[in-house]
């Protein structure tokens, strides 16, 4: 359905929203599907998009009057959110929550017709997370995610998403994101840890990022019961908390320390964790952790 204000309509007047009812049948379309995200192009606005809970996604070029579909990403992802390019006609991004090892994150640069990964799902850095909300930079070159673990961008030049949560941000629950664009500034909400604004003062692009990058960090078994094994270059401290913010557990290390960190989690309360650790170089790498 979609509402649009009267033409004639004045300042201080009430009147009823014009309703328009489509009556294009997704879930008939898609195989059993409910519409899970609809995005519109801000360059124009006869271009639409949806995606379907079963991961089939539609296109309309004459605002909703006839749709073309694309199955590749059928039962691959489960849609959250669709973001639209304010710069590129057809460039579309579509996040979600990955099935069974595929990235939960999907592009297209052409409406629909071919719809890929945005990143390779056993390079990306987003594997097994899940993308709750997207934006692009008013210029088109960035796109920003705010993820189950981190706040993210991926750069359209490099192809390529990087972490860019850093100090004093944390590590949490990251589940909407916009960007200011009178004050060149991404702001993300997170879950119970407040609201962090990114200020972005140049490019991104190769090495380079927001913040403090952190890198993904080999947390085996995920999820686990009893044991965990974490695994990092030469370890200076870990922290571990769950999802409120509250430290769980830490630990400090000399420059012997070995590179498989063993935790016993038997007495840990079933949830999600979020692991934190500083290496000797500086470096920082961080993770979910799944207590069953």
């Amino acid at each position: 359905m979609r509402l649009k204000a009267p033409a004639d309509l004045q300042d201080g007047d009430l009147k009823p929203l014009e309703q328009t009812y489509s009556n294009y049948d997704f879930k008939a379309a898609s195989g059993g599907g409910r519409i899970g995200a609809i995005g519109i192009s801000p360059i124009n606005n006869q271009h639409l998009y949806v995606m379907t809970d079963n991961g089939v996604f539609f296109w309309s070029l004459d605002k909703g009057q006839t749709w073309s579909k694309n199955d590749v990403a059928r039962n691959k992802i489960w849609v959250r959110y669709i973001a639209v390019s304010p710069t590129n006609p057809g460039e579309v991004f579509i996040g979600g929550a990955g099935y069974d090892g595929n990235t939960p994150c999907w592009r297209t640069t052409d409406h629909g017709q071919t719809l890929q990964p945005a990143e390779a799902p056993n390079v990306s850095i987003l594997k097994d997370n899940r993308v709750n909300a997207l934006c692009f930079s008013p210029d088109g070159k960035y796109v920003f995610a705010a993820v189950d673990v981190a706040a993210f961008v991926y750069v359209i030049a490099d192809k390529k998403w990087q972490i860019i949560s850093g100090n004093p941000a944390p590590i949490s629950t990251f589940h909407d994101v916009e960007y200011l664009e009178n004050s060149n500034t991404v702001r993300f909400a997170t879950y119970s840890r407040g609201v962090w604004d990114f200020k972005i003062e140049g490019l991104i692009s190769g090495a380079q990022s927001l913040g403090h990058q952190k890198l993904p960090i080999k947390i085996y078994p995920n999820p686990a019961v009893n044991e965990v094994v974490i695994h990092a270059d030469h370890p200076r401290s870990l922290v571990v908390s769950d999802q409120t913010g509250k430290i769980v557990y830490t630990e400090a290390f000399d420059k012997r320390a070995p590179n498989s960190i063993r935790l016993d989690i038997q007495q840990w309360i079933p949830g999600i964790y979020w692991v934190l650790v500083k290496e000797q170089s500086g470096q920082q790498r961080a993770g979910r952790l799944i207590k069953m």
